[in-house]
């Protein structure tokens, strides 16, 4: 059966376009919010799945997330404070400090510290763009039901 588009009169007057579904199979427009996906249900429906994160593992994850991020911070600031310094004294840019006045552990603290507040910042401007998005979402949402739900009044009228 090939689906050709077709024009319908509504009693308003207005004319839609829609896809030649058989007589008395409309599309219900109410169910706009509702449509899923065949992979979204057979993810949904599989045994050991749930749509809900599992007791603690939210926080698990959040932890594991914060050890990264500092090992990430205290790997850098090594790396930065002391291998580079290395690096360039070696390479005679710059000069070598005496014994008693090494620079690089202050480096290194004050790197892993920037770092470290640098990854914060980061994850509230995510956390706050993220809020922002659902909220834009959730309400194309309620102007998608709601103006569904005024098709079907007039449609039923």
């Amino acid at each position: 059966m090939t689906f050709k588009p077709r024009k319908r009169s509504i009693p308003d007057g207005t004319l839609r376009t829609c896809l030649g579904y058989p007589p008395g199979r409309w599309p219900n427009y109410a169910d706009i919010g509702y449509m899923r996906s065949p992979a979204t249900d057979e993810l949904e429906s599989s045994p050991g799945s749930s749509s809900a994160p599992a007791e603690g593992s939210t926080g698990k994850r959040v932890a594991a997330t914060a050890a990264l991020l500092v090992v990430t911070a205290a790997t850098f600031s090594y790396l930065i404070a002391y291998a580079v310094t290395n690096a360039l004294v070696s390479a005679g840019v710059l000069s070598r400090w005496p014994a008693d006045t090494d620079p690089r552990p202050r480096r290194a603290l004050i790197i892993f510290v920037a770092l470290v507040t640098t990854f914060l910042v980061g994850a509230v401007i995510a956390r706050v763009s993220n809020r922002r998005q659902m909220r834009e979402i959730d309400a194309m949402m309620d102007e998608t039901s709601e103006a569904a739900e005024e098709e079907l009044s007039r449609e039923a009228a």
